[in-house]
């Protein structure tokens, strides 16, 4: 099973369980995440804007991907894509994204760098960035 199906059946088994449809992969979505993962890992930066300040709506647009409604969730460290899925699941405002039901597609993307240096005040560097992108057509 690669990640991103890995990622998207666990929050497809919560949005189940709170009565939500099932998200489906989306190319672009997909490419749009794979983008900000690497871009974060290899820029050293963790957030939703990018260092040029622009923001996932953009991303998302640039792939081609016309939406009435998108989201973002990011996560930084997590070795494994049930670690990164379980994280986003127990923070309030990931699982915000993960149950709206009026979001319908997703991409999951992650970025490894094995020479990563600590950023955000961390001891440690994260040497995973991930990545979830929603959204609604």
């Amino acid at each position: 099973m690669t990640i991103a199906k890995e990622v998207v059946a666990i929050m497809n088994t919560a949005r189940a369980k709170a009565g939500c449809g099932p998200l489906k992969i989306n190319s672009k979505l997909m490419a749009a995440a794979k983008t900000h993962a690497t871009n974060m890992a290899e820029k050293d930066f963790f957030g939703h804007a990018n260092r040029d300040g622009s923001k996932f709506s953009k991303r998302v647009k640039k792939q081609g991907y016309k939406y009435r409604m998108v989201a973002e969730n990011i996560a930084a460290g997590q070795k494994s894509a049930r670690e990164a899925a379980i994280s986003w699941l127990n923070s309030a405002g990931h699982r915000k994204n993960i149950l709206n039901c009026k979001l319908k597609d997703t991409g999951v993307a992650v970025a490894y760098q094995a020479d990563d240096r600590p950023i955000d005040g961390n001891s440690k560097p994260y040497h995973y960035y991930w990545v979830q992108v929603f959204a609604a057509p």
